[in-house]
């Protein structure tokens, strides 16, 4: 159960992740074709008639966006990699317990014919969940 509500929350957590990016990715291609000040705060605007410097302003402008772009889609990737990186622990880990369970359970029903068949005993006492069989 445990397992299952952690899983449920690294998928919401990556897909709050991918939908917060995707939405600044829009914001941000929507200002592509705008030129900041060098004041701060920074004035975004655009040229009313554009010549090879304010041309050359969009290009580096644009430039440094999709920089920006391709940096936050590699530090999300990272940040889900992890996330499910964790999520496959776990998950391994559980299965590495259920495993060793579900061989402790085969190892005590073999033991339990056995006494069985030898002893004639149709009941089962302390004895048939000893480790030292």
């Amino acid at each position: 159960y445990e397992f299952s509500v952690k899983k449920k929350r690294i998928e919401e957590k990556v897909s709050e992740i991918e939908n917060i990016t995707k939405s600044w990715k829009q914001q941000m291609q929507h200002i592509t074709d705008f030129i900041l000040t060098a004041s701060e705060p920074s004035i975004a605007w655009i040229p009313q008639h554009a010549n090879a410097t304010t041309i050359s302003l969009i290009n580096k402008r644009r430039e440094e966006i999709e920089a920006a772009i391709a940096q936050r889609e590699q530090e999300d990737e990272q940040k889900i990699f992890e996330l499910r990186a964790e999520l496959a622990n776990d998950e391994s880990e559980i299965s590495s317990i259920l495993e060793g369970d579900n061989h402790q359970q085969s190892t005590l029903t073999a033991k339990d014919r056995r006494r069985r068949r030898t002893d004639g005993d149709d009941e089962l006492n302390q004895d048939d969940f000893d480790e030292g069989d």
